[in-house]
């Protein structure tokens, strides 16, 4: 998500400075966050879940 065209071009929009460009922390919080549909999200989770139950089994 931080790396889609949408939220790049936000950022080139609002980054100033020459030597370390930045952006800051009021603009940053005004900007919009692409997320994926909750359907999405919830199946991000659920495979997330199974990864750390096989790491927890292994450790």
């Amino acid at each position: 998500m931080f790396t889609s065209d949408s939220f790049f071009n936000q950022i080139k929009k609002e980054m100033h400075g020459v030597n370390l460009p930045r952006v800051s922390p009021k603009k940053l919080s005004e900007l919009i966050i692409p997320l994926p549909p909750l359907l999405e999200q919830n199946r991000i989770v659920a495979n997330l879940n199974n990864v750390c139950a096989i790491i927890d089994k292994n450790i």
